[in-house]
């Protein structure tokens, strides 16, 4: 008897198995135009397209980039580690395997780079050195004072065990980098 999770899962790529069906039911064609297939599906956090495989040997879920498994399926083999799923037009959100090659990080920036593509970050981004616009959880009072203080004051301050005001102190120290230590505690090593 078949499980109901190896029915979802029914095309292999490479260590993986996916839902055939529904990946190229995310697919469709760019409307403006181009030879791009757009990722209609969920995407992560900076656009790429994002799905759900079950991995062959673990036999654990994980989430898994579409033009990854589109260049797999392609290939018929599993991209080579350290190697990328690179996209020849650039547009992340792009499944189309004609548009695809395996490469490194190195040649993917040489690529961008040549066809007049800004890499990296641009210089007036605010999150480049002081995190202007976030708003955190204390004030820049209460990160001075807390970096400052012996662990005890701060386990009492917080109601906290003493150990994990150790780690809030080295935390505070090593997370606010962009604010300056004060005088009294910059020769202080602990």
């Amino acid at each position: 008897m078949t499980k109901h999770r190896d029915r979802q899962f029914n095309y292999r790529a490479g260590d993986f198995m996916i839902n055939l069906e529904r990946f190229e039911s995310r697919c469709e064609p760019d409307p403006a135009g181009s030879d791009c297939i757009i990722w209609t599906g969920v995407k992560n956090n900076i656009g790429y397209p994002f799905m759900g495989a079950r991995h062959i040997v673990t036999d654990k879920y994980k989430m898994v980039t579409g033009h990854r498994m589109a260049l797999t399926i392609k290939l018929g083999r599993p991209i080579a580690p350290g190697m990328n799923a690179n996209h020849s037009c650039h547009r992340r959100d792009c499944v189309n395997p004609d548009h695809l090659f395996e490469g490194t990080q190195r040649q993917k920036v040489l690529d961008m780079a040549r066809d007049g593509i800004k890499t990296g970050r641009p210089a007036g981004n605010p999150y480049n050195h002081k995190q202007h616009n976030r708003k955190y959880r204390y004030s820049e009072e209460e990160i001075q004072a807390v970096r400052t203080m012996p662990p005890k004051q701060i386990a009492a301050k917080y109601n906290l065990p003493i150990r994990r005001a150790y780690t809030m102190k080295a935390s505070f120290r090593n997370t606010y980098r962009w604010l300056p230590l004060p005088d009294q505690i910059k020769g202080d090593k602990k």
